[in-house]
Formats: structure tokens, sequence, C-alpha cells
């Protein structure tokens, strides 16, 4: 964007900050659906386990929480290396939201019917943030600290 340090990525990245740092905060404390807890618990699982595998190259992207989601949102060679992690699928809960469905249906489109051990990291990590993701399309934020709404025009 202009010389300015500022790209595409960093934008879409701290957008994603702000529409889902405050549900996983929540979480993290204990509040919030059963759903998104288990989700947040799980990435925090799954960040826990890539960390020895991907810090290396990606050592601010699983650093926390927080930068494991915006990271694997938004950051391809990410992207990428958590889609060369093949993982089994752990038990999560059947799918209940639309944006899980969505995922899955796209995903199911994009890679073929897929077998347990076509999972890989990437693919459970998306599903476990589309539940926060929906949570946060269905949440008002406004009580959120540092939140914002902006008014229609």
């Amino acid at each position: 964007m202009g010389g300015s340090g500022v790209t595409t990525e960093l934008v879409v990245h701290e957008i994603l900050h702000a529409m889902v740092a405050w549900i996983i905060d929540q979480a993290e404390k204990g509040h919030g659906s059963p759903e998104v807890l288990a989700a947040v618990a799980d990435l925090e699982a799954l960040r826990k386990e890539l960390k020895p595998l991907l810090e290396a190259e990606h050592s601010e992207a699983v650093s926390t929480l927080q930068e494991f989601v915006a990271w694997g949102m938004t950051n391809p060679a990410f992207q990428k290396a958590m889609a060369a992690v093949p993982m089994v699928e752990k038990g999560f809960a059947a799918l209940k939201n639309k944006a899980q469905q969505f995922f899955r249906a796209i995903s199911t489109i994009v890679f073929g019917v897929r077998g347990p051990a076509m999972e890989t990291a990437l693919s459970i990590f998306m599903a476990r943030v589309s539940v926060i993701v929906g949570e946060a399309e269905t949440t008002q934020v406004s009580q959120a600290p540092g939140t914002h709404r902006m008014a229609a025009h």
C-alpha cells in the first residue's frame, strides 16, 4: 500500500484480531458457548502441538493463541506449513454451525472426498476457527473494551 509497509495481509490480520480477540479472550476465561469453548481449547492444543514443528520458521505465528488464529487465517506460508502436517481429527463435536458446514463443503469440493488420513493441521485449524468467526458474526462486540461500531451512512 504505497511503500508504507502496510500490506493487505497486515490489514486483514489486524481486522481478524479485532473481530475475534474478545471472543477468544472470553473463552480462555471460561465464558462462551460450549462450541466456542471447545474450539478455543482445541486451537490452543493444536498450537502447542504444532509449536515444536513450526516454530523455527513461524515463531510469531505460534507464540500465542491470538497470533496463531490471525496468522493461520492470513499468512499463506504459515497455511502451507500447517497443510503439510497430517493429522487425524480427534473427535470434535459434530459440525453444528453454518460456517463449519460451509468450510467442509468447500474443502470437499476443492480436495475431494477425504478420509481421516487426509486431514491436516490446516483443515482442523479452519474447522475450529470457523466456530469463532461464526460467533463473532452473531455477537455484539460493542461491549468489548476498545471496540467501536461504525455508524452506517
